[in-house]
């Protein structure tokens, strides 16, 4: 049995509306607060689904070849995109390795301009 103030903190967090219009019955609270959370509980979803479908997240990064197939029509043409993204990924190592181990230029000072000699 929500009270009055649970009803309309959970309305707060779940930021369904300004309080203007609310139940004023025990059962329209508890049922307010039953679909809010359905609510959240079902975005929350939707939004975990559609992250694992792009695989969002994972923050791993593998130095191994991409597993490449090519029984799709585009098979071939993502097999030959995924072998170039990691040929295009050795060579920024490959530079990033080269900068690192390169020493740093002292800071060169630009030269002072001077005035015309004629006058």
């Amino acid at each position: 049995m929500p009270p009055p103030e649970q009803s309309i903190a959970v309305g707060s967090l779940t930021t369904v509306g300004y309080g203007d219009i609310v139940p004023k019955t025990e059962t329209g609270r508890w049922a307010a607060v039953v679909i809010m959370i359905t609510g959240i509980a079902v975005l929350g979803t939707l939004a975990g689904s559609l992250a694992s479908f792009f695989r969002l997240g994972n923050g791993e990064s593998s130095d191994s070849e991409p597993a490449t197939t090519t029984d799709t029509p585009n098979g071939a043409a993502l097999a030959a995109l995924a072998t170039e993204m990691t040929a295009l990924r050795r060579q920024v190592d490959a530079l990033t390795e080269r900068l690192a181990q390169a020493p740093p230029n002292p800071p060169q000072e630009e030269p002072v301009p001077r005035g015309d000699a004629s006058g």
